[in-house]
């Protein structure tokens, strides 16, 4: 693990801010873009709502478009807001209901133009058993078999509203496209203005320390969710074996995990941590040498973006990645970052640990950083977002 520390940041959320000051923000361009996400979250509306509406509000250059987001509690001054766009982006999680309903409506009405903003297989309900598999869920209760049905199902229906889709990656739009039969924009995730200044904090910080670290060797997964015990039972046994015969290697969980088995002989050196906000994650992430980012391979997970890939490179740890789709385009093999196949986990983990024993890892993270901030540094999406709009 890494020697150098920053302070604990102070967490509020950057998107508590009063509706006039999110209206302010829509009516800057000449092409205003309203998001309307019910419910705020650390998740995909930091990605899909606010981190696009930062990038056009605070880039370095003046953009043509300019957007916002708005909630199911300003509902009531949503008509000020659509006589005031030229586009609604309906988010995944404003699941179909009767304000939806009437907000497409009265959109249409007005000839604004409707999307719908979707990072996952969750509208097509033919995907729902494989859905329900990947994430681990009981699949004998019928309640889990409703809920997930009426999400898929009203998630589906607010597609319908919408003209067109628009998702992180050619994966999900082909799906898109096939399920809707309607027009799919790509616009890939990347990482916003308080990332990005905390991970610059951290890196200067280790390279201040001339990269600094103790005796360990630390492996890290960051779960996110309860969700991925079938994703971490890839690397389970291998880091088990690992630990067998190298006593340096340490594991981090950081968020939610059910079950880790195979790692339970070496339980003294597993360290599970509650899930942190997004600030404060870059602090772990940036704490550690190796982060692990297993996954399954299907149509749901292929889906998914290269986000732990993007924000573990801008701090400085290398990402050993399952090479699904997003993943392949991000990882160039041993450049910026590993990709193993599912039965080369122990072999890809042991070249990755040699690395630090030989003090070769450095160029690349070096070069894993300067990737990661040409891609998906926020300053850097005026002209990716511009394209979607315009």
């Amino acid at each position: 693990m890494y020697t150098s520390s920053i302070v604990p940041y102070t967490y509020s959320n950057p998107w508590d801010v009063s509706f006039e000051q999110r209206f302010d923000l829509l009516t800057r361009g000449k092409y205003r873009v309203a998001y309307y996400y019910a419910t705020p979250d650390t998740s995909t509306f930091r990605y899909r709502a606010f981190n696009v509406s930062q990038a056009l509000a605070l880039g370095p250059e003046e953009s043509t478009v300019s957007a916002s987001w708005f909630v199911a509690d300003d509902f009531a001054r949503m008509g000020r807001v659509l006589d005031s766009c030229d586009a609604l982006v309906l988010c995944r999680n404003s699941l179909y209901n009767g304000k939806v309903a009437r907000l497409a409506a009265r959109a249409r009405t007005l000839g604004r133009r409707i999307y719908f903003d979707v990072d996952d297989l969750v509208f097509d309900p033919s995907y729902t058993h494989l859905l329900m598999d990947t994430l681990n869920v009981d699949l004998n209760n019928d309640g889990v078999w409703d809920y997930w049905h009426a999400y898929i199902g009203r998630a589906g229906a607010t597609f319908e509203l919408a003209d067109a889709a628009i998702v992180t990656n050619d994966f999900l739009a082909e799906r898109a496209r096939k399920w809707s039969g309607k027009e799919a924009k790509i616009l890939p995730n990347f990482y916003n203005k308080e990332q990005g200044d905390i991970s610059e904090e951290i890196w200067v910080c280790k390279e201040r320390d001339s990269w600094s670290r103790d005796e360990y060797i630390h492996l890290a997964y960051f779960s996110g969710s309860p969700s991925h015990d079938r994703d971490f039972s890839l690397i389970a046994d291998p880091i088990a074996k690992i630990m067998d015969y190298d006593s340096r290697v340490r594991l981090i969980i950081v968020g939610f995990l059910n079950n880790s088995t195979p790692l339970s002989r070496h339980s003294d050196r597993v360290t599970i941590l509650s899930l942190k906000d997004f600030i404060n994650l870059q602090r772990e992430i940036g704490a550690v040498e190796i982060n692990l980012v297993p996954l399954q391979d299907n149509p749901f997970t292929n889906c998914k973006s290269e986000l732990k890939y993007f924000e573990a490179a801008i701090v400085g740890a290398v990402t050993v990645a399952s090479p699904t789709h997003a993943y392949r385009h991000a990882i160039k093999q041993g450049e910026n970052g590993f990709l193993s196949a599912a039965h080369k986990w122990k072999e890809t983990l042991e070249h990755v640990i040699s690395l630090f024993d030989s003090g070769s890892q450095r160029e690349l993270l070096c070069r894993s950083r300067q990737h990661a901030m040409a891609q998906y540094d926020w300053r850097n999406q005026k002209e990716k977002i511009e394209s979607v709009f315009l």
